[in-house]
């Protein structure tokens, strides 16, 4: 009966289990590494806007500096035939780099313009430029409807088809070096091609 006694006298000694009367701990406090205070996350965020509008911005003036060259040529046809245009024409070109940087901005998000984007980087440009350019050419059907007068007179100035043609064709390289410059600086890196162009490059010592 002794080692009865024994088993149960050390049995009496061992601590007892309080693992149950423990309060949960904070599963977020649990997870290993640092933990980013509020105040930087913010931080993060208010980047990530900025970003967003530096790209932008940065689409709204280069297709408005095209545009414009487009909507000058038109406004010199219009001239020819005692209509002057610039101003109008001028107007529509950055409202419409303004609705086309959106959309743009946009678009990349959506999956039908991502439809090559495991294809080679020509493909996806070529894709995504065809449908950019399409809404133009919608855009600029819209315009003739609104404003006639200059549709007409356009139409009366030459070959109404070659002068299409040719704006399509403009609207098209356009887009093609837009969503180039855009491609390239994604697959090398956000602001690669900036530093390239615009940055001295650092000495190696």
């Amino acid at each position: 009966m002794e080692p009865d006694q024994t088993s149960g006298e050390n049995s009496s000694k061992r601590p007892a289990d309080h693992s149950r009367e423990l309060p949960p701990q904070d599963t977020a406090a649990s997870v290993p590494g640092p933990q980013l205070p509020e105040q930087h996350l913010k931080r993060t965020k208010k980047q990530v806007v900025m970003t967003e509008l530096k790209e932008v911005l940065t689409m709204v003036i280069y297709l408005a500096a095209s545009l414009s060259i487009l909507e000058t040529y038109r406004s010199l046809l219009l001239l020819q035939l005692g209509m002057d245009e610039f101003v109008h024409n001028y107007t529509i070109a950055i409202v419409e780099a303004i609705a086309l940087g959106k959309i743009v901005a946009l678009a990349q998000k959506l999956p039908f313009l991502q439809a090559f984007r495991n294809r080679a980087l020509v493909w996806a440009v070529l894709y995504q430029s065809v449908v950019m350019t399409a809404v133009v050419a919608l855009g600029g059907q819209l315009e003739d409807h609104l404003m006639p007068a200059s549709a007409k007179l356009l139409a009366q100035s030459g070959n109404p088809v070659a002068l299409a043609v040719t704006r399509q064709l403009a609207s098209l390289l356009i887009f093609v070096v837009l969503f180039t410059v855009r491609g390239a600086d994604k697959a090398l890196g956000s602001g690669t091609l900036w530093k390239l162009f615009f940055e001295e490059p650092h000495s190696k010592k």
